[in-house]
């Protein structure tokens, strides 16, 4: 379930970004796909996404280099906790 406390001012437009990467990007998807597996709830997978969005957004930015989806294929260590 998606906490009321969070600050819905960041909530309301990620929600759209969320639906997207989770078709598209191959690394959300799979995670999406894994937590679904595990029997989590739709709005909680859809939580879990959009933090993990946000952190993506803050690598990219911060790096200022643009998004790799295979950046992780070069064998640096899969975080499932993020």
């Amino acid at each position: 379930m998606t906490s009321r406390t969070g600050n819905t001012s960041l909530r309301t437009p990620l929600y759209m970004p969320n639906l997207v990467a989770r078709r598209h990007n191959p690394i959300l998807c799979r995670f999406a796909e894994r937590l679904s597996a595990t029997g989590m709830a739709k709005k909680t997978v859809i939580g879990a996404i959009m933090h993990k969005l946000v952190h993506l957004i803050y690598g990219v930015t911060h790096t200022d280099r643009p998004f790799d989806a295979h950046y992780l294929a070069k064998g640096l260590v899969i975080q499932d906790g993020i």
